[in-house]
Protein backbone atom coordinates (compact mmCIF):
# COMPACT_ATOMS: atom_id res chain seq x y z
CA UNK A 1 0.00 0.00 0.00
CA UNK A 2 3.17 2.70 0.55
CA UNK A 3 4.56 1.85 -2.58
CA UNK A 4 1.56 2.37 -3.93
CA UNK A 5 0.79 5.49 -2.70
CA UNK A 6 4.51 6.31 -3.50
CA UNK A 7 3.61 5.99 -7.33
CA UNK A 8 0.76 8.53 -7.20
CA UNK A 9 2.57 10.90 -5.34
CA UNK A 10 5.44 10.71 -7.93
CA UNK A 11 3.00 10.97 -10.68
CA UNK A 12 1.77 13.97 -8.67
CA UNK A 13 4.94 15.89 -8.90
CA UNK A 14 5.25 14.42 -12.63
CA UNK A 15 2.48 15.95 -13.52
CA UNK A 16 3.19 19.52 -11.79
CA UNK A 17 6.05 19.73 -13.07
CA UNK A 18 4.42 18.79 -16.81
CA UNK A 19 1.41 21.53 -16.17
CA UNK A 20 2.15 24.20 -18.94
CA UNK A 21 2.71 21.80 -21.60
CA UNK A 22 -0.13 22.81 -24.36
CA UNK A 23 0.76 19.31 -26.15
CA UNK A 24 -3.09 18.27 -27.26
CA UNK A 25 -5.35 17.00 -29.64
CA UNK A 26 -7.73 19.27 -31.51
CA UNK A 27 -10.43 16.86 -32.15
CA UNK A 28 -12.66 19.45 -33.25
CA UNK A 29 -11.96 22.42 -35.01
CA UNK A 30 -14.12 25.53 -35.31
CA UNK A 31 -13.50 28.21 -38.15
CA UNK A 32 -14.63 31.03 -38.56
CA UNK A 33 -13.77 32.80 -42.32
CA UNK A 34 -11.55 29.97 -42.87
CA UNK A 35 -9.22 30.75 -39.86
CA UNK A 36 -8.67 29.02 -36.67
CA UNK A 37 -11.25 29.50 -33.86
CA UNK A 38 -10.01 28.94 -30.38
CA UNK A 39 -12.71 29.57 -28.16
CA UNK A 40 -15.07 27.44 -30.05
CA UNK A 41 -12.58 24.36 -30.67
CA UNK A 42 -12.84 21.05 -28.25
CA UNK A 43 -9.25 19.62 -27.18
CA UNK A 44 -7.95 17.01 -25.37
CA UNK A 45 -4.44 18.15 -23.51
CA UNK A 46 -1.84 15.85 -22.68
CA UNK A 47 -1.97 16.86 -19.21
CA UNK A 48 -5.68 16.20 -18.63
CA UNK A 49 -4.59 11.84 -19.64
CA UNK A 50 -1.81 12.19 -16.92
CA UNK A 51 -4.32 13.47 -14.50
CA UNK A 52 -6.97 11.32 -15.45
CA UNK A 53 -4.38 8.16 -14.65
CA UNK A 54 -3.53 9.99 -11.41
CA UNK A 55 -7.29 9.88 -10.68
CA UNK A 56 -7.83 6.13 -11.55
CA UNK A 57 -5.37 5.33 -9.24
CA UNK A 58 -6.33 7.97 -6.17
CA UNK A 59 -9.52 6.18 -6.66
CA UNK A 60 -8.04 2.31 -6.30
CA UNK A 61 -5.97 2.98 -3.04
CA UNK A 62 -8.70 5.28 -1.44
CA UNK A 63 -11.37 2.18 -1.64
CA UNK A 64 -8.09 0.10 -0.65
CA UNK A 65 -7.06 1.88 2.08
CA UNK A 66 -10.43 3.83 3.65
CA UNK A 67 -11.45 2.48 7.06
CA UNK A 68 -15.48 1.80 5.84
CA UNK A 69 -16.66 2.10 9.33
CA UNK A 70 -15.64 5.89 10.21
CA UNK A 71 -17.14 6.63 6.70
CA UNK A 72 -20.96 4.96 8.33
CA UNK A 73 -20.47 7.05 10.89
CA UNK A 74 -20.03 10.59 9.14
CA UNK A 75 -22.70 9.63 6.67
CA UNK A 76 -24.81 12.08 8.38
CA UNK A 77 -22.75 15.26 7.14
CA UNK A 78 -22.02 13.68 3.60
CA UNK A 79 -26.00 13.89 3.02
CA UNK A 80 -25.54 17.40 3.40
CA UNK A 81 -22.14 17.55 1.24
CA UNK A 82 -24.41 15.74 -1.00
CA UNK A 83 -27.08 18.08 -1.32
CA UNK A 84 -24.62 21.09 -2.08
CA UNK A 85 -23.14 19.31 -4.70
CA UNK A 86 -26.65 18.39 -6.04
CA UNK A 87 -27.56 21.98 -6.41
CA UNK A 88 -23.94 22.88 -8.26
CA UNK A 89 -24.96 20.15 -10.67
CA UNK A 90 -28.50 21.36 -11.03
CA UNK A 91 -27.79 24.79 -12.04
CA UNK A 92 -24.37 23.67 -14.26
CA UNK A 93 -26.98 21.29 -16.38
CA UNK A 94 -28.99 24.34 -16.60
CA UNK A 95 -26.21 26.59 -17.75
CA UNK A 96 -24.98 24.06 -20.01
CA UNK A 97 -28.66 23.36 -21.52
CA UNK A 98 -28.95 27.21 -22.62
CA UNK A 99 -25.50 27.84 -24.19
CA UNK A 100 -25.33 28.31 -27.71
CA UNK A 101 -22.60 25.28 -27.87
CA UNK A 102 -23.16 23.12 -25.82
CA UNK A 103 -20.33 21.00 -26.82
CA UNK A 104 -17.85 24.17 -25.68
CA UNK A 105 -20.13 24.19 -22.45
CA UNK A 106 -19.29 20.50 -21.40
CA UNK A 107 -15.75 20.76 -22.02
CA UNK A 108 -15.38 23.53 -19.75
CA UNK A 109 -17.70 21.66 -17.47
CA UNK A 110 -15.30 19.04 -18.00
CA UNK A 111 -12.25 21.19 -16.73
CA UNK A 112 -13.59 22.02 -13.61
CA UNK A 113 -14.67 18.57 -12.49
CA UNK A 114 -10.83 17.67 -13.27
CA UNK A 115 -9.39 21.05 -11.70
CA UNK A 116 -11.46 19.80 -8.63
CA UNK A 117 -10.72 16.43 -8.54
CA UNK A 118 -7.10 17.38 -8.53
CA UNK A 119 -7.55 19.10 -5.54
CA UNK A 120 -9.61 16.26 -4.04
CA UNK A 121 -6.29 14.02 -4.92
CA UNK A 122 -3.82 16.43 -3.10
CA UNK A 123 -5.68 16.16 -0.38
CA UNK A 124 -6.09 12.33 -0.31
CA UNK A 125 -2.24 11.56 -1.04
CA UNK A 126 -0.84 14.61 0.72
CA UNK A 127 2.05 14.67 -0.74
CA UNK A 128 4.35 17.32 1.33
CA UNK A 129 4.49 20.92 0.64
CA UNK A 130 7.75 21.59 0.29
CA UNK A 131 8.12 19.13 -2.32
CA UNK A 132 5.52 20.01 -4.25
CA UNK A 133 7.32 23.41 -4.35
CA UNK A 134 10.21 21.85 -5.92
CA UNK A 135 8.32 20.20 -8.45
CA UNK A 136 6.69 24.02 -9.58
CA UNK A 137 9.95 25.27 -9.16
CA UNK A 138 11.29 22.73 -11.87
CA UNK A 139 8.39 23.36 -14.13
CA UNK A 140 9.46 27.33 -13.64
CA UNK A 141 13.16 26.65 -14.50
CA UNK A 142 11.99 24.91 -17.91
CA UNK A 143 9.53 27.86 -18.88
CA UNK A 144 12.06 29.96 -17.59
CA UNK A 145 14.81 28.74 -20.23
CA UNK A 146 12.63 28.75 -22.92
CA UNK A 147 11.25 32.32 -22.29
CA UNK A 148 15.24 34.20 -21.60
CA UNK A 149 16.30 32.17 -24.76
CA UNK A 150 13.46 33.56 -26.89
CA UNK A 151 14.16 36.72 -24.63
CA UNK A 152 17.74 36.80 -26.68
CA UNK A 153 16.90 35.19 -29.87
CA UNK A 154 13.87 37.53 -30.60
CA UNK A 155 11.69 34.49 -32.43
CA UNK A 156 9.60 31.51 -30.87
CA UNK A 157 10.31 28.35 -32.72
CA UNK A 158 7.45 26.15 -33.32
CA UNK A 159 7.01 22.56 -32.02
CA UNK A 160 3.95 20.41 -31.84
CA UNK A 161 5.44 18.62 -29.03
CA UNK A 162 5.42 21.54 -26.70
CA UNK A 163 2.22 22.31 -28.10
CA UNK A 164 4.08 25.80 -29.30
CA UNK A 165 3.37 27.88 -32.33
CA UNK A 166 5.74 29.68 -34.20
CA UNK A 167 6.16 33.78 -33.15
CA UNK A 168 8.07 36.63 -34.99
CA UNK A 169 8.31 40.34 -34.17
CA UNK A 170 8.38 41.30 -37.49
CA UNK A 171 4.87 39.28 -37.79
CA UNK A 172 1.38 41.14 -37.15
CA UNK A 173 -0.58 39.35 -33.89
CA UNK A 174 2.69 38.50 -32.04
CA UNK A 175 2.93 40.06 -28.86
CA UNK A 176 5.14 42.65 -29.09
CA UNK A 177 6.83 46.03 -27.23
CA UNK A 178 7.47 48.83 -30.44
CA UNK A 179 10.00 51.21 -29.07
CA UNK A 180 12.43 53.80 -31.22
CA UNK A 181 14.40 50.67 -32.25
CA UNK A 182 12.17 48.28 -33.32
CA UNK A 183 9.77 45.35 -32.12
CA UNK A 184 10.44 43.62 -29.44
CA UNK A 185 9.18 39.98 -29.03
CA UNK A 186 7.84 39.17 -25.54
CA UNK A 187 8.44 35.97 -24.22
CA UNK A 188 6.09 33.19 -23.96
CA UNK A 189 7.33 29.67 -22.71
CA UNK A 190 5.57 26.90 -23.67
CA UNK A 191 2.78 28.22 -23.10
CA UNK A 192 -0.06 30.34 -25.19
CA UNK A 193 1.01 34.06 -24.34
CA UNK A 194 3.09 36.42 -21.97
CA UNK A 195 0.10 37.33 -19.67
CA UNK A 196 0.21 33.42 -19.36
CA UNK A 197 3.83 33.13 -18.79
CA UNK A 198 3.77 36.04 -16.46
CA UNK A 199 1.78 35.10 -13.40
CA UNK A 200 2.79 31.12 -13.71
CA UNK A 201 6.15 32.63 -12.45
CA UNK A 202 5.25 34.96 -10.27
CA UNK A 203 3.19 32.23 -8.22
CA UNK A 204 6.75 29.86 -8.10
CA UNK A 205 8.67 33.11 -6.99
CA UNK A 206 6.17 33.31 -4.30
CA UNK A 207 6.63 29.77 -3.42
CA UNK A 208 10.63 30.49 -3.32
CA UNK A 209 9.95 32.93 -1.05
CA UNK A 210 8.18 30.90 1.21
CA UNK A 211 10.30 27.68 0.82
CA UNK A 212 14.10 29.04 0.57
CA UNK A 213 13.76 29.23 4.65
CA UNK A 214 12.35 25.71 5.02
CA UNK A 215 15.42 23.80 2.67
CA UNK A 216 16.66 21.16 4.37
CA UNK A 217 19.73 20.89 2.76
CA UNK A 218 22.90 22.94 1.28
CA UNK A 219 22.03 21.69 -1.73
CA UNK A 220 18.14 22.85 -1.79
CA UNK A 221 18.84 26.03 0.06
CA UNK A 222 21.04 26.77 -3.70
CA UNK A 223 18.91 25.43 -5.66
CA UNK A 224 15.92 27.74 -4.62
CA UNK A 225 18.18 30.57 -4.17
CA UNK A 226 19.74 29.63 -8.26
CA UNK A 227 15.89 29.23 -8.83
CA UNK A 228 14.71 32.29 -7.88
CA UNK A 229 17.84 34.58 -9.88
CA UNK A 230 16.47 32.47 -12.98
CA UNK A 231 12.87 32.74 -12.85
CA UNK A 232 13.02 36.29 -12.01
CA UNK A 233 14.66 37.29 -14.53
CA UNK A 234 12.21 35.26 -17.29
CA UNK A 235 9.59 36.66 -15.40
CA UNK A 236 11.03 40.29 -16.81
CA UNK A 237 10.95 38.94 -20.11
CA UNK A 238 7.40 38.77 -20.47
CA UNK A 239 6.86 42.79 -20.17
CA UNK A 240 3.76 41.85 -18.10
CA UNK A 241 2.97 44.74 -16.09
CA UNK A 242 0.09 43.41 -13.21
CA UNK A 243 2.26 40.11 -12.86
CA UNK A 244 5.58 42.16 -11.72
CA UNK A 245 3.01 44.96 -9.78
CA UNK A 246 1.86 41.86 -8.07
CA UNK A 247 5.43 40.55 -7.44
CA UNK A 248 6.53 43.73 -6.15
CA UNK A 249 3.52 44.63 -4.02
CA UNK A 250 2.76 41.25 -2.62
CA UNK A 251 6.58 40.22 -1.76
CA UNK A 252 6.62 43.31 0.59
CA UNK A 253 3.31 42.21 2.02
CA UNK A 254 4.80 39.00 2.40
CA UNK A 255 8.31 40.48 4.70
CA UNK A 256 6.02 42.41 6.75
CA UNK A 257 3.58 39.23 7.69
CA UNK A 258 7.14 36.99 8.47
CA UNK A 259 9.54 40.60 10.14
CA UNK A 260 8.68 38.72 13.55
CA UNK A 261 10.40 35.58 12.43
CA UNK A 262 14.06 35.89 12.65
CA UNK A 263 15.17 33.77 10.01
CA UNK A 264 11.78 33.72 7.15
CA UNK A 265 12.74 37.86 7.56
CA UNK A 266 16.39 37.09 6.80
CA UNK A 267 15.65 34.97 3.94
CA UNK A 268 12.79 37.01 2.60
CA UNK A 269 15.23 40.22 2.32
CA UNK A 270 17.86 38.50 0.73
CA UNK A 271 15.57 37.34 -2.29
CA UNK A 272 14.11 41.15 -2.10
CA UNK A 273 17.64 42.24 -2.58
CA UNK A 274 17.99 39.96 -5.00
CA UNK A 275 15.18 40.72 -6.90
CA UNK A 276 15.63 44.77 -6.69
CA UNK A 277 19.11 43.99 -7.89
CA UNK A 278 17.60 41.86 -11.20
CA UNK A 279 14.88 44.63 -11.92
CA UNK A 280 17.87 47.39 -11.91
CA UNK A 281 20.14 45.12 -14.16
CA UNK A 282 16.82 44.51 -16.54
CA UNK A 283 15.87 48.11 -16.91
CA UNK A 284 19.73 49.54 -17.27
CA UNK A 285 20.12 47.12 -19.77
CA UNK A 286 16.64 47.55 -21.66
CA UNK A 287 15.33 50.93 -20.80
CA UNK A 288 13.82 51.50 -23.85
CA UNK A 289 11.49 48.38 -23.21
CA UNK A 290 10.75 49.41 -19.66
CA UNK A 291 10.25 52.54 -20.82
CA UNK A 292 7.35 52.32 -23.38
CA UNK A 293 6.03 49.39 -21.21
CA UNK A 294 5.50 51.95 -17.75
CA UNK A 295 4.13 55.38 -19.84
CA UNK A 296 2.17 53.34 -22.60
CA UNK A 297 2.63 56.03 -24.84
CA UNK A 298 3.84 54.41 -27.96
CA UNK A 299 1.31 53.40 -30.25
CA UNK A 300 0.60 49.86 -29.77
CA UNK A 301 0.16 50.22 -26.09
CA UNK A 302 -2.26 52.89 -27.06
CA UNK A 303 -3.94 50.61 -29.50
CA UNK A 304 -4.02 47.44 -26.82
CA UNK A 305 -5.56 50.10 -24.24
CA UNK A 306 -7.96 51.07 -26.55
CA UNK A 307 -9.24 46.88 -27.20
CA UNK A 308 -9.07 46.72 -24.10
CA UNK A 309 -12.01 49.83 -23.54
CA UNK A 310 -13.68 48.31 -26.48
CA UNK A 311 -14.33 44.48 -24.31
CA UNK A 312 -15.68 45.90 -21.23
CA UNK A 313 -18.03 47.68 -23.61
CA UNK A 314 -18.89 44.29 -25.39
CA UNK A 315 -19.07 42.51 -21.91
CA UNK A 316 -21.79 44.57 -20.71
CA UNK A 317 -23.93 43.64 -23.95
CA UNK A 318 -23.20 39.95 -23.24
CA UNK A 319 -24.24 39.75 -19.57
CA UNK A 320 -26.46 41.75 -20.29
CA UNK A 321 -28.32 39.50 -22.09
CA UNK A 322 -27.07 36.56 -20.21
CA UNK A 323 -27.08 38.37 -16.82
CA UNK A 324 -29.17 35.76 -14.36
CA UNK A 325 -28.02 32.05 -15.90
CA UNK A 326 -25.12 33.11 -18.04
CA UNK A 327 -24.07 32.58 -21.52
CA UNK A 328 -22.60 29.14 -20.69
CA UNK A 329 -19.71 28.16 -19.48
CA UNK A 330 -16.52 28.35 -21.87
CA UNK A 331 -19.36 30.77 -24.21
CA UNK A 332 -18.50 34.03 -24.03
CA UNK A 333 -16.70 34.58 -27.09
CA UNK A 334 -18.98 32.49 -28.81
CA UNK A 335 -22.05 34.87 -27.72
CA UNK A 336 -19.26 37.89 -28.66
CA UNK A 337 -20.26 36.87 -32.52
CA UNK A 338 -23.99 38.02 -31.67
CA UNK A 339 -22.58 41.35 -30.48
CA UNK A 340 -20.51 42.16 -33.44
CA UNK A 341 -21.00 39.63 -36.43
CA UNK A 342 -18.44 39.15 -39.08
CA UNK A 343 -15.69 39.79 -37.43
CA UNK A 344 -12.38 37.81 -37.73
CA UNK A 345 -11.61 34.87 -35.53
CA UNK A 346 -9.52 36.56 -33.83
CA UNK A 347 -11.54 39.54 -32.48
CA UNK A 348 -13.59 37.47 -30.66
CA UNK A 349 -11.43 37.13 -27.28
CA UNK A 350 -12.93 36.93 -23.63
CA UNK A 351 -12.04 40.27 -21.46
CA UNK A 352 -8.43 40.44 -19.88
CA UNK A 353 -10.58 39.87 -16.52
CA UNK A 354 -11.43 36.20 -15.07
CA UNK A 355 -13.33 37.49 -12.74
CA UNK A 356 -16.02 39.22 -15.19
CA UNK A 357 -15.89 36.46 -18.39
CA UNK A 358 -16.85 33.85 -15.22
CA UNK A 359 -20.03 36.05 -14.00
CA UNK A 360 -20.83 36.49 -17.64
CA UNK A 361 -21.05 32.54 -18.51
CA UNK A 362 -22.01 31.38 -15.37
CA UNK A 363 -24.32 34.69 -14.93
CA UNK A 364 -25.67 35.96 -11.29
CA UNK A 365 -26.87 32.62 -10.15
CA UNK A 366 -23.59 30.54 -10.17
CA UNK A 367 -21.27 33.99 -9.65
CA UNK A 368 -22.99 33.80 -6.12
CA UNK A 369 -22.90 30.16 -5.66
CA UNK A 370 -19.50 29.61 -6.72
CA UNK A 371 -18.14 32.79 -4.40
CA UNK A 372 -19.83 31.57 -1.44
CA UNK A 373 -17.95 28.13 -1.88
CA UNK A 374 -15.00 29.88 -2.19
CA UNK A 375 -15.59 31.70 0.49
CA UNK A 376 -16.51 28.90 2.75
CA UNK A 377 -13.67 26.91 1.74
CA UNK A 378 -11.18 29.16 2.69
CA UNK A 379 -12.96 29.89 5.89
CA UNK A 380 -12.69 26.38 6.86
CA UNK A 381 -10.39 24.92 4.78
CA UNK A 382 -7.28 26.87 3.98
CA UNK A 383 -7.10 29.41 6.53
CA UNK A 384 -5.14 32.86 6.84
CA UNK A 385 -1.61 32.35 7.33
CA UNK A 386 0.84 34.41 5.40
CA UNK A 387 1.82 32.66 2.28
CA UNK A 388 -1.82 31.39 1.71
CA UNK A 389 -3.24 34.85 1.91
CA UNK A 390 -0.75 35.74 -0.62
CA UNK A 391 -0.90 33.38 -3.28
CA UNK A 392 -4.84 33.61 -3.20
CA UNK A 393 -5.14 37.25 -3.25
CA UNK A 394 -1.94 37.61 -5.61
CA UNK A 395 -4.44 35.33 -8.14
CA UNK A 396 -7.51 37.71 -7.15
CA UNK A 397 -4.87 40.37 -8.06
CA UNK A 398 -3.89 38.98 -11.28
CA UNK A 399 -7.36 37.52 -12.44
CA UNK A 400 -8.49 41.52 -12.90
CA UNK A 401 -5.98 41.64 -15.93
CA UNK A 402 -5.59 38.34 -17.20
CA UNK A 403 -8.44 35.77 -18.32
CA UNK A 404 -6.41 32.67 -18.66
CA UNK A 405 -7.79 31.36 -15.02
CA UNK A 406 -10.89 30.96 -15.98
CA UNK A 407 -10.92 30.47 -19.62
CA UNK A 408 -8.52 28.00 -20.13
CA UNK A 409 -7.76 24.39 -19.45
CA UNK A 410 -3.94 25.39 -17.82
CA UNK A 411 -5.58 28.44 -15.98
CA UNK A 412 -8.15 26.51 -14.02
CA UNK A 413 -5.50 23.41 -13.49
CA UNK A 414 -3.31 26.00 -12.31
CA UNK A 415 -5.51 27.68 -9.39
CA UNK A 416 -6.41 24.14 -8.57
CA UNK A 417 -3.08 23.71 -7.43
CA UNK A 418 -2.71 26.88 -5.63
CA UNK A 419 -5.94 25.90 -3.70
CA UNK A 420 -4.89 22.08 -2.78
CA UNK A 421 -1.01 23.76 -2.07
CA UNK A 422 -3.00 25.98 0.28
CA UNK A 423 -4.93 23.32 2.33
CA UNK A 424 -2.17 21.14 2.45
CA UNK A 425 0.02 23.77 3.95
CA UNK A 426 -2.22 24.94 6.72
CA UNK A 427 -2.59 20.63 7.08
CA UNK A 428 0.71 21.00 7.65
CA UNK A 429 1.46 23.85 9.58
CA UNK A 430 -1.28 22.60 11.98
CA UNK A 431 0.12 19.11 12.55
CA UNK A 432 3.74 21.14 13.65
Amino acid sequence: MKTFKQVITYLIYFFIILLPLQTRLIYKSATIKSEHFEYGSLSLYGTEILLGLIMILSIIYFSISVDWSKIKEKQKNSYKRLGILAVFLAFFVINILLAANQEVAWQKFSWLINAIAFVGVLLLVRPKVINLGIAFTISALAQSYFAINQFMEQKVIANKWLGMAAQDPEVLGAPVIETADGRWLRTFGSLTGPNVLAPFLVIALFLIIYLYPKARTKRENRFFLLSFVIIAIAALTTLSKAAILALIFFSIIYGFFVRKDKLKTEKTTKLSLILLFVIIIFTVSYPSLVVTRITGESRLEQHSYEERLDQYSELQQVIKNNWLWGAGLGNYAIELQKVKPNQEAWTYQPVHNAWLVMLAEIGLIGTLLLIGSLVWAYTNKIKTNSINLILLTSLSFMALFYHFWWSLWFGLIFIAFIVGFSILNHFENKRS
